[in-house]
């Protein structure tokens, strides 16, 4: 801070480990200091009208104004938005003025006859930006609402206030964001009632606002008029079919209505299909009577269906939707088949029409391929037995058919979630389907690769075909979004992308938004905004800025169906969200009981309680995790490996978690040729095992008090997003008390062990009473070979869209200081804040070779990792090099080179102690000079030291508690000063003083 006494958010400034941070915490004497200047020099809060907000006066009030009156400056927004954004500020600090700020926005728009034709304009200015910048609590029906007086609207005052409300806040926001404060203002569709009643017509509307330019609002409009003439369609036809009238009166009546509202014959075809399938009697559980009720219809119907399925094109559509509800709709799941088979014998669907299905089901590039689960998977196998068995063998081969690969299940949470949704076929539906098979493919490198977020994408054809699918592999490889859109190539002009999470832009370099700009993509469906602070909402204002049309499920979009594919995708990034939101990985804690809640013996044998399948099952948990933790107790009586067991891929850290050190010297634990082990103890505990562990490769880190939040936090420092609990009891009532578990897995296995003195899978967690016990959030049921499995959330998830976000409160308050402004930056992970600056960065570097020749390394750690082993006259040391440039990312070339070192620390160069400063400084050097937007970002940190926030590299980092050497910020502040010309030519070597 400066000498210049300003209000702040605290008093004094604290020293800490990482920073200086402002304390104690103390908003309201920040509030009270705002306030309290503002009204040293202004006295009064009615901001923009000065004294003129009487409503029903012949004259405006006279007197003195105010000084920041809008009425009294120039009709241009950069003079309105300072206003704004003082009381922006204002309100934020004192929520209950809005009800003040209310009141007076009510008066002066019922008293917009007092005011001049300029000073209207001014003030819809002024209701514009407010919305724009998103004022405070402001409710849009007290802009709206007023202005539905009669006087006001015959004189056209409303129509030419409302039209300068358009355009203003159309220059900084999309359509879809002033539709959405029209909805919340109840009069998204009484938009004619701005018009004087002379000229309320749609015809008048589409002329005046093409007129003004304002063309979006008028398709919109034109869409909105569609669909009622759809609607009214489809009720009309949903009356006739129930009344049982006359088919051939019921198709005369379709035709007259598709030719007065001149609807297009494909969304005829997919409204008849709904309508039909809506009117069927469904029986909850007998799928005989089900089955036979949908046959039943489509026979009776299909004149119907065949009149209007004119074109092979819109045959294709037809049984594009069958497929879709298919999916969607339990009660169809296993009718797919016979449907198809049906519509073939009553001649809607042509034998031709099917083998396109199939062949464009085959074509990667254009197949349309909803999620499907087991059920579908039957009914799909079913219909190929079906077809082949009664047409010739040409017809159609469907065993390799993309749509009999069932796709994988996040959880049975989700899917649960998807079958909540599975009845409802309204116009979300299609949307929340492709959401939830983009939270599907997200998750499918779990088990593989580990940690970084989940991004799946789905692109679509404007006639709903799946042109292409993508997931991200891993931190560091091509983006979903990018991958898809290449997939797609020409099928992406004018598609919509569906995308689990908003693309976050971890590396600097837009590679997402950018690949669905420049891809053509017209609009971008997306399940959930990036709960990461720094990137938020940064992905969706570039996309929308770009002319894209962007839908939000939950903010956009919003229903039932919409709803259950959001939760789809919270739980596929469900430890990403609790990383952001508190200083914890998303932890996990599974155990196997008896039936009478015993995980042991009363001995203390405990192989095993549960079944192969369950323990199958683990495996593949333990897979889907950073890290898996047990304590000392585990390690002692069982001697566990907790690998994945699965054969490459992933493999979790170990953690051992143990007060008194009180460990066995040998254990299977110890062995880290597969993967390594860390050991979480008291400070001071049993040194000498300590260096027994050292000497093995066990990392051993101390803590001044040993329990599960402080461990806990520390893993969350060195970048851990999830974490596996598979500890006793003893340890698992600690975590719980300790707040960290945030979902249960409990295996129970129809077993009775008894004994007084059996262990239970929780010790005491200090409960007397059963109304104090612990609930479990969204529980699931599944029977694992003979054993049940439980799981449920113990906490819930944070919330995704807090009201007003922590981090960026500062920035409410004065836009010209970053949230993330201070003298020491940190940065670690690639998807915090300044990650670019890591060494794990995916960006591709050129360096020679000990021959000259120009490399390609796809990232500073590849190249790193590989220089350990540059030059060793060894076949393995060969083979090494080449799988660590050949690795998909960093994280993956990192433990290449990592185990390799550990294993045959003979392999590594004899000089790597005193060249690697140098190999790092030399590969920063290339990226940096490579990449503008990255030198850019390093050039914005003048003035900061840069630390490499990892609590446990003392060499690199800068070690938990500042302890560490630092030499990756070191050697990026030297960087820095070379690229800002003030290096001395003495500085041309690396060497840095320790």
């Amino acid at each position: 801070m400066n000498s210049k006494e300003r209000p702040t958010l605290g008093g004094t400034r604290i020293k800490t480990r990482k920073r200086n941070i402002a304390a104690p915490l103390d908003p309201a004497a920040f509030a009270d200091a705002v306030v309290q200047i503002y009204l040293d020099n202004a006295g009064d809060l009615v901001v923009f009208t000065g004294g003129r907000t009487q409503p029903g006066t012949t004259k405006p009030d006279e007197g003195e104004r105010h000084p920041y009156s809008i009425i009294e400056c120039e009709p241009k927004r950069e003079v309105i938005l300072p206003s704004v954004i003082y009381i922006q500020k204002i309100l934020r600090r004192r929520p209950f003025l809005i009800k003040n700020l209310e009141n007076v926005m009510q008066k002066f728009l019922q008293s917009l006859e007092l005011f001049e034709e300029n000073e209207r304009k001014k003030l819809a200015i002024f209701t514009a930006l407010a919305f724009s910048q998103k004022l405070s609590g402001l409710p849009p029906e007290t802009v709206f609402q007023p202005l539905l007086k009669d006087n006001l609207v015959a004189k056209g005052l409303v129509l030419s206030f409302i039209t300068d409300f358009f355009k203003e806040y159309l220059i900084d926001n999309s359509l879809d964001d002033l539709i959405s404060i029209l909805k919340r203002g109840k009069v998204e569709d009484n938009l004619l009632e701005f018009f004087p009643p002379t000229k309320r017509s749609n015809e008048s509307f589409s002329e005046h606002f093409s007129k003004e330019g304002l063309v979006a609002l008028v398709e919109y409009n034109e869409k909105k008029i569609f669909e009622v003439k759809l609607k009214e369609m489809k009720s009309a036809l949903t009356t006739q079919i129930t009344e049982e009238v006359d088919i051939s009166e019921v198709i005369e009546n379709v035709k007259v209505r598709v030719r007065d509202a001149k609807l297009p014959d494909i969304e005829v075809v997919r409204v008849l299909w709904d309508v039909l399938m809506d009117a069927v009697q469904w029986s909850g559980k007998n799928q005989q009577q089900n089955a036979n009720s949908a046959l039943r219809q489509v026979k009776t119907w299909a004149e119907l269906l065949n009149t209007f399925c004119t074109t092979g094109k819109l045959e294709l559509e037809l049984m594009y939707k069958v497929q879709m509800q298919c999916y969607e709709d339990a009660k169809l799941m296993k009718l797919f088949p016979e449907i198809i088979r049906s519509l073939y014998e009553q001649d809607v669907l042509a034998e031709d029409t099917i083998l396109h299905w199939f062949r464009k089901g085959t074509n990667t590039k254009g197949s349309r391929q909803p999620p499907l689960s087991s059920g579908m998977f039957n009914a799909t196998r079913d219909l190929h037995v079906h077809l082949v068995r009664d047409w010739p063998h040409h017809c159609l081969r469907i065993e390799n058919h993309p749509l009999v690969r069932p796709a994988s299940i996040i959880c049975k949470c989700m899917a649960k979630a998807s079958s909540h949704s599975t009845s409802n076929n309204g116009p979300h539906a299609f949307d929340a389907a492709f959401v939830r098979r983009a939270a599907v493919l997200a998750d499918k490198s779990a088990g593989l690769t580990s940690p970084h977020p989940n991004f799946g994408c789905v692109i679509t054809t404007p006639t709903g075909a799946v042109a292409s699918e993508a997931y991200l592999y891993a931190q560091g490889t091509t983006p979903a979004e990018a991958q898809a859109v290449a997939a797609a190539g020409e099928l992406c002009r004018g598609a919509t992308a569906y995308l689990n999470m908003e693309p976050g832009d971890c590396h600097g370099d837009h590679a997402a938004v950018s690949a669905l700009v420049q891809g053509g993509v017209k609009r971008v469906v997306i399940g959930m905004r990036n709960p990461l602070q720094h990137l938020r909402g940064n992905a969706v204002r570039a996309l929308r800025s770009q002319g894209l049309q962007v839908d939000l499920l939950g903010e956009d979009l919003t229903s039932k169906v919409m709803e259950d594919a959001q939760k789809a995708c919270i739980l596929v990034n469900a430890p990403l969200i609790c990383r952001a939101a508190s200083r914890v990985p998303f932890s996990v804690l599974k155990y196997a009981m008896t039936l009478d809640g015993k995980i042991a013996a009363s001995s203390g044998h405990a192989s095993w309680i549960s079944s192969k399948q369950s323990r199958n099952l683990v495996f593949e948990l333990r897979g889907r995790s950073d890290a898996v933790i047990v304590g000392g107790n585990t390690v002692r009586k069982d001697n566990p490996r907790l690998t994945a067991r699965h054969g490459g891929g992933h493999m979790p850290i170990r953690i051992v978690m143990s007060q008194t050190l009180n460990l066995p010297e040998e254990a299977n634990l110890w062995d880290m040729s597969e993967v390594s082990t860390i050991v979480v103890t008291q400070r001071g505990a049993r040194r000498s095992l300590q260096k027994l562990l050292a000497s093995k490769g066990v990392e051993v880190v101390e803590f001044d008090i040993l329990n599960p939040r402080d461990v806990m936090e520390y893993f969350h420092d060195r970048g851990y997003l999830s974490i596996f609990w598979e500890c006793g009891g003893t340890l698992a009532a600690a975590a719980i008390s300790s707040g960290v578990i945030h979902k249960v897995y409990a295996f129970v296995a129809p077993k009775i062990i008894g004994g007084k003195n059996a262990p239970t899978p929780v010790g005491e967690l200090g409960m007397v009473e059963m109304s104090q016990a612990l609930n479990l959030i969204d529980v699931c049921y599944e029977q694992v070979g003979p054993d049940m499995l439980i799981s449920g959330f113990l906490q819930p998830l944070p919330d995704i869209l807090p009201t007003i976000p922590s981090l960026d409160e500062t920035y409410a308050v004065d836009p010209t200081v970053s949230p993330y402004e201070s003298s020491i930056i940190f940065f670690y992970k690639t998807w915090d804040p300044y990650g670019a600056l890591s060494n794990f960065s995916p960006h591709p570097i050129q360096m020679p070779d000990e021959n000259g020749d120009n490399v390609t390394w796809l990232s500073v750690e590849h190249y790193y990792q590989a220089h350990k082993f540059i030059g060793m006259d060894d076949t393995l040391a060969r083979d090494s090099i080449e799988k660590i440039k050949s690795a998909k990312s960093p994280e993956e070339a990192a433990k290449i080179g990592r185990s390799m070192q550990r294993k045959r620390p003979d392999l590594v160069r004899p000089d790597w102690d005193n060249i690697k400063i140098d190999v790092m400084y030399r590969a920063l050097k290339c990226k940096f000079s490579t990449y503008p937007h990255l030198n850019t970002m390093l050039l914005s940190t003048t003035g900061s030291v840069l630390v490499e926030a990892s609590p446990h590299d003392l060499f690199w980092g800068g070690g938990r508690d500042g302890e560490g050497l630092n030499y990756l910020g070191r050697l990026l502040m030297k960087l820095r000063s070379e690229f800002l010309g003030e290096s001395s030519s003495s500085c041309e070597s690396p060497s840095i003083a320790v």
